[in-house]
């Protein structure tokens, strides 16, 4: 495929000039545009909470919905922010948005009366549903699978919470959390070892270990 008539930086069609010579396309404008949408989404967002609150004010006795309503739209702005921004990468906009989420559902279950739903089953499979994605994203990605190393070993740490949450009595139905656990430190230790010399310095150069 010929691409002479491709920008080498973002891949848009170049735009003839009266000489017949290509000039690389104006992105001043494409990024004019976006930062508006933007703008304009978190404008949006920022009038949905105060006709949340407005309405929970004046049509209702109780905040609680109301505040969950409000935790949703923070979290779709944290979202949104995330989307627009050049510097976060794919893999920090899905595990933020998936670590928030997780966050959200349970400040969801405990604002509406807290039943345990969240910590039992939901923290847990989204711990396994985050792992599957890393193990997705480490095939996709074969030339630089080590670099997913750090958010397995980030993962690891993250099972200390459902194992506190075990030993206290937070998690009363522990087989979907002990599954997790252990599904996440088998795949942590299987990619180190099977990654040989290549794993190893990965961890070298991301912590700094001689």
């Amino acid at each position: 495929m010929d691409k002479s008539g491709h920008c080498p930086l973002c891949n848009g069609v170049l735009d003839g000039d009266h000489d017949g010579r290509n000039t690389y396309p104006d992105l001043y404008n494409e990024v004019k545009k976006a930062n508006f949408v933007y703008r304009l989404l978190m404008f949006l967002c920022i009038l949905g909470i105060v006709g949340i609150d407005l309405g929970c004010f004046v049509l209702t006795n109780t905040y609680k919905w109301g505040i969950i309503a409000v935790l949703c739209v923070i979290y779709t702005m944290w979202m949104l922010y995330v989307s627009f921004n050049d510097r976060a990468g794919y893999r920090v906009r899905i595990l933020t948005g998936v670590f928030f989420a997780v966050i959200l559902v349970i400040l969801i279950d405990w604002i509406i009366g807290y039943n345990g739903w969240s910590i039992n089953y939901i923290l847990p499979s989204t711990m396994l549903f985050v792992d599957l994605l890393i193990v997705i994203l480490m095939f996709i990605n074969k030339r630089s699978w080590q670099s997913y190393l750090v958010f397995q070993i980030g993962m690891v740490l993250i099972c200390l919470i459902p194992a506190i949450f075990i030993k206290i009595g937070l998690i009363y139905k522990p087989i979907v959390a002990e599954v997790a656990i252990a599904v996440t430190v088998v795949e942590c230790i299987a990619s180190i070892m099977l990654g040989g010399a290549t794993a190893k310095h990965e961890l070298k150069r991301r912590f700094h270990v001689r």
